[in-house]
């Protein structure tokens, strides 16, 4: 089978593996793509359950990038089909693994905690950062030109974003890198996670690492964004 990328997913996969820096555009294609994996079959040829497979002594779920791929793995004897990723995502086991084209000449295994991480971007809830928690907010030394621009148009069409605010946001205890926060004034009773969505989805287009959004309220990081910041997007108000 040829080791050249049958695929603009496979050619994405193999910059990943070689260069880290890579794998934020590999997993965008990889959310917005299909994979072929090994499923059982009722009657009628509809999927009844997705079938794992032991690969190097663990059971995991293989998923592969191409038809090509899934037919020299299991020598074309069982039957497979092509799904959306994120149906085979949401598919499994919060303990199982995900294992693209094991064996193969690159291939890339997501660990259950990395698999959730994947799912939270398909399914996104708001930041919830316990109390007491050091948090330590700030602006940019670094444009966030592209995160603005990313979100300027779906803002615009969520009537139920009054105002955004962005920020930079570092957690000391989580290890991580201060990064975007992004406050949303949302109008009475709009729902939060509704309104991330199509947010989420854009921020990803253009993603260059991860972005936060939380609800402006009465809690600390509200007070400082209103405080220390003027919004990137305000929806004017109507005249009555």
């Amino acid at each position: 089978m040829s080791v050249e990328p049958l695929n603009r997913l496979e050619e994405l996969l193999r910059k990943a593996v070689r260069n880290p820096a890579d794998r934020i555009a590999f997993q965008r294609e990889l959310l917005r793509g299909q994979l072929y994996v090994v499923c059982r079959l009722d009657d009628q040829h509809r999927v009844v359950q997705l079938v794992p497979a032991m690969v190097g002594g663990e059971l995991v779920m293989p998923a592969y990038t191409a038809h090509e791929r899934i037919l020299e793995a299991t020598n074309g004897s069982q039957p497979f089909v092509q799904l959306p990723t994120p149906d085979i995502l949401r598919s499994l086991p919060p303990t199982s693994k995900l294992v693209i084209n094991p064996g193969a000449w690159d291939g890339v295994a997501f660990q259950p905690d990395e698999v959730k991480a994947l799912l939270a971007q398909l399914d996104p809830t708001p930041s919830v950062i316990p109390s007491g928690t050091e948090v330590r907010l700030g602006h940019s030394e670094q444009s966030l030109e592209w995160l603005i621009a990313a979100l300027t148009k779906p803002l615009t069409q969520l009537n139920a974003v009054r105002a955004a605010y962005v920020a930079l946001i570092e957690v000391p205890s989580t290890g991580e890198p201060p990064h975007p926060i992004v406050g949303l004034r949302l109008s009475e009773g709009a729902d939060m996670e509704t309104v991330m969505r199509p947010l989420m989805a854009a921020v990803n287009e253009v993603a260059r690492g991860p972005v936060d959004f939380a609800p402006i309220g009465k809690d600390g990081t509200s007070a400082w964004l209103l405080d220390n910041t003027e919004p990137f997007f305000q929806r004017p108000t109507e005249l009555r």
